[in-house]
């Protein structure tokens, strides 16, 4: 018998952390690392109403949160509570994702990871958004006046939707004057990757609606969320499994959950609203405090 090799072992989510929890999983984000589960919680916001928890999931540690945007929807849609407006944190929201929701009739509301290329993380480089895309002759257009040779769509099996891939010709992309800022490939030709028109789309809108006010206004009410997990950490002990099995384990914070709802339901019957971003003493003392 001999330890595999790092190249040769099997993926995280089909990794058992112990022999004892199979269901459990190693996960590590940041610079935090447990092994277990994921619990996704949702909860409505409305200012004339408590803020109570209206759909619990527990997951895999190791399965992404965009993964579960779809289940905890239609779960919502069964139970008759489906949201108008869905607040998420960034991990939740994809161009697919946006799109789907939409033809449901939701409309989701997040922050968007940032694209990881180089090209967008360096200053004066050419980044996806410094091109100009013409959908109906199907060609990209390069500030420098390149056009793109070729076009090619293509289903991506983990979406179901159709990509686009777009290469310029090797001779343009070498006499470019700044073929530094564009491409670093041995070719020395630059090429392209984006989603289909309508997720592409869908996707630029929601970037320039970060950017509005009215966005920042909406997007403060998901803060809220926050406080639900502070307080099932602090007061129900959600960050400690007490029970073997995802089962049990989801048996366990949906009494949690409960145990909140019922809280949070007497104090708004005894007149006791939620307060807002609590101010330290010493902030207090200011006189304009």
């Amino acid at each position: 018998m001999k330890l595999r090799a790092q190249e040769d072992t099997p993926p995280a989510e089909s990794r058992w952390c112990t022999p004892h929890e199979r269901d459990a999983r190693t996960r590590i984000k940041r610079s935090t690392r447990w092994e277990g589960y994921k619990v996704h919680f949702t909860e409505c916001c409305d200012d004339a109403a408590p803020r109570l928890i209206t759909h619990m999931k527990t997951t895999p540690a190791t399965r992404p949160d965009v993964q579960i945007n779809d289940t905890i929807q239609t779960e919502l849609m069964v139970r008759g509570l489906q949201p108008g407006v869905h607040l998420v944190d960034a991990g939740y929201v994809t161009g697919d994702g946006l799109v789907e929701r939409q033809a449901r009739g939701i409309d989701l509301v997040g922050l968007l990871r940032e694209p990881t290329s180089w090209q967008n993380r360096t200053e004066d480089a050419f980044g996806l958004t410094a091109f100009d895309i013409d959908w109906e002759e199907q060609q990209v257009n390069f500030p420098q006046g390149q056009v793109s040779t070729m076009w090619t769509e293509r289903p991506l099996s983990w979406a179901r939707r159709p990509a686009v891939q777009v290469k310029f010709s090797a001779a343009a992309c070498r006499a470019c004057p700044v073929q530094a800022r564009c491409t670093r490939a041995k070719s020395g030709v630059r090429t392209l990757g984006f989603p289909d028109r309508t997720t592409f789309e869908a996707l630029q809108t929601a970037r320039e609606r970060v950017h509005q006010a009215e966005f920042r206004l909406m997007y403060n009410d998901r803060a809220g969320i926050e406080s639900t997990m502070s307080q099932g950490v602090r007061r129900f002990g959600r960050r400690v499994a007490r029970y073997r099995g995802k089962a049990k384990v989801a048996l366990q914070e949906s009494l949690a959950a409960t145990a909140m709802n019922v809280e949070r339901a007497t104090q708004w019957l005894s007149g006791s609203r939620p307060a807002g971003t609590c101010r330290t003493q010493f902030a207090r003392l200011h006189p304009s405090s």
